[in-house]
């Protein structure tokens, strides 16, 4: 079968190891805006046929679908136009004149500063860790770029908050059976110290992705949450997100599955191959360590509370927990607390959560949304009662600080990673500067003499920053131009919704024209290259950034567990606590190795002298 204006029809037979695929294809070509090029497609139901020893399989294609290749008639690159200056917004440098003299004082004022960094190496009485779900070291770029921009300057010299640290390292992310991982078991690396299969949450290797049945005492693993808890430390937990989504979760539930966020999500043969299964919630309000936490802080009320009400600014999330059971968890922390004697608060909205009663409080629950926490930008433009990151994060540490036993907090930018799954570029970006908020009203509450700070991501995202912008060219706008003819964005996805593409016989080769398409938007979707429901994670390293006690232990490429066993030993806590037997601090520990390495150096010099 030919199609219009197609030639050079190839029948092609390839051999692969102990099988032998037929496929039938055709190669047309055709000339669209002045641009020569060909393409490979499938014919309307063609038939592949795969014949092995194992036996044969054969299916049927359904085309043509269409992605155009550029075809090579020189060994020169396809020309391609300029990006038409109506679409391309700039903004100007902070310092027009960057010439040797400029650069030769940066650089030389970074080095003086870098050579007046002391070591920290006292306890650290309190640990405070960041976590930006999904915030790869793309996205870190873009939203320092965008920063910049919003001031309406060219962003690229710009710097976040936590980028100022002295000291910085990566993680590898992968878990034990994936190359790419998910939150949750990255989650249990970090918090933890042990890395898990995909998907499951606080438990080792040796459990499956939902089997109930592998989940022992001998493969849960404890979290740093519980290590500062046991040590008579506090503890808390603050996230944009469902306080049972898997960040969080990670630092008290073990679970064969994630999603077991309530009873709902927890399949029937699971509860009847493992009677006695408790869903994430209930681990939270009934069990070690959750029970004892001392703040709790973010969204999925409907994970703890059947009975919710669905509004415009919070409606209740049809595709995810909802619980069954009659429970209402929400009031059985404060029944529990009540009955321990403790002071506490249980809030549901910003307003109660800033107010005075909240000031005494030694437990704080608060469950501010149904589901996750809407993006920042629409908690201002619908005007919710509900607490932005910083807001959390300020109030979680007045009620930790209120006792002299030092505290663990992990404070969670859940949304980072939403806005990327759904290919909405600025929102990432957005949420990437209320997390900077958060990191910035932390710090400055405490003492990083004494405070360990590590700001970190589980993941990346496929989110790259492609092509050759100009500088100060607009970080959310259009980068490029095509061979095409055709405009591309500077931020794009190699996967996801962004898909734009037509079929064979459209205008310009099969991709759409996004010349004036809103894509400063918040919910426009950038450009990706595979049509995807959701944009996937991000195989490559992630940055550490750290200030406080033992910071300068993250200095190289780590693994991810790592990160845990370097916040254990600056407390000494946990399974680190050796060096800082019968009082001594951390500080005080190094102190008398250096002093013994300095006694060893003259006892040796004094031998030379007598003996020579």
């Amino acid at each position: 079968t030919n199609l219009d204006n197609s030639t050079d029809t190839t029948n092609t037979t390839t051999n692969l190891d102990n099988s032998t695929a037929t496929t039938i294809a055709m190669n047309s070509s055709y000339t669209t805006g002045g641009v020569n090029e060909s393409s490979t497609t499938s014919i309307m139901n063609s038939t592949t046929t795969a014949a092995s020893s194992n036996g044969s399989i054969t299916g049927t294609t359904q085309g043509p679908i269409f992605v155009p290749a550029p075809s090579y008639n020189s060994t020169k690159e396809p020309t391609k136009p300029p990006l038409p200056e109506e679409l391309r917004e700039v903004f100007s440098r902070p310092n027009q004149n960057e010439g040797k003299e400029f650069w030769m004082k940066k650089g030389q004022d970074e080095l003086t500063k870098s050579l007046q960094m002391t070591l920290n190496t006292n306890k650290a009485k309190n640990v405070i860790l960041f976590l930006g779900d999904g915030l790869g070291i793309p996205t870190i770029v873009a939203s320092r770029i965008y920063k910049g921009q919003l001031q309406k300057v060219s962003g690229e010299e710009q710097e976040l908050y936590f980028e100022t640290f002295p000291y910085v390292g990566l993680s590898k992310t992968y878990c034990v059976d994936k190359q790419v991982p998910d939150s949750a078991s990255t989650g249990t690396a970090y918090l933890t110290g042990v890395k898990a299969n995909f998907q499951t949450l606080g438990v080792d290797s040796s459990v499956q992705l939902g089997n109930c049945s592998t989940v022992t005492e001998e493969s849960k693993v404890t979290s740093i949450a519980q290590w500062a808890l046991d040590a008579g430390m506090r503890a808390g937990i603050v996230s944009s997100t469902r306080i049972t989504h898997a960040t969080p979760a990670a630092s008290y539930a073990h679970s064969s599955h994630r999603d077991y966020e309530c009873d709902e999500m927890i399949p029937a043969e699971m509860k009847q191959l493992c009677p006695h299964i408790k869903d994430i919630a209930r681990q939270l309000i009934e069990d070690e360590p959750g029970k004892r936490f001392h703040v709790i802080l973010g969204g999925g009320y409907q994970c703890f509370n059947g009975n919710v009400s669905n509004s415009t600014g919070d409606p209740v999330d049809e595709q995810d927990c909802q619980r069954q059971d009659g429970r209402d968890l929400f009031q059985q922390w404060q029944d529990d607390k009540k009955a321990e004697g403790k002071t506490f608060s249980a809030v549901r909205t910003k307003s109660d959560l800033l107010s005075d009663k909240v000031n005494d409080s030694e437990y704080l629950l608060g469950l501010f949304a149904n589901s996750h926490l809407p993006y920042e930008f629409e908690k201002l433009k619908m005007g919710l009662d509900m607490p932005s990151l910083e807001d959390m994060t300020k109030r979680a540490i007045q009620v930790l600080q209120q006792g002299d036993e030092g505290f663990f907090l992990l404070v969670e930018g859940g949304r980072i990673d939403h806005a990327h799954h759904e290919g909405t570029a600025r929102k990432a970006l957005e949420e990437t500067l209320a997390f900077e908020d958060a990191v910035r009203a932390g710090v400055q509450m405490v003492d990083t003499e004494e405070t360990l700070v590590v700001v970190t991501a589980d993941h990346s995202h496929v989110m790259t920053i492609n092509g050759y912008p100009l500088r100060g060219q607009s970080i959310i706008g259009l980068g490029d131009m095509g061979t095409d003819n055709l405009p591309y964005t500077t931020l794009m996805y190699t996967n996801g919704k962004g898909f734009k593409y037509k079929s064979l016989n459209s205008t310009h080769g099969g991709r759409w024209n996004i010349s004036y398409d809103e894509v400063t938007d918040m919910e426009y979707e950038q450009l990706s290259a595979v049509p995807l429901d959701d944009e996937t994670h991000g195989g490559e390293d992630v940055s550490i950034y750290a200030i406080g006690p033992m910071s300068h232990l993250f200095h190289g490429v780590h693994e991810q567990n790592y990160i845990a066993h370097v916040m254990g030993y600056a407390a000494c806590i946990g399974a680190n606590q050796d060096h800082c037997a019968e009082g001594n601090t951390a500080s005080q520990t190094n102190n008398i190795s250096s002093g013994l390495l300095l006694s060893l150096v003259i006892l040796n010099y004094l031998t030379c002298l007598l003996f020579r």
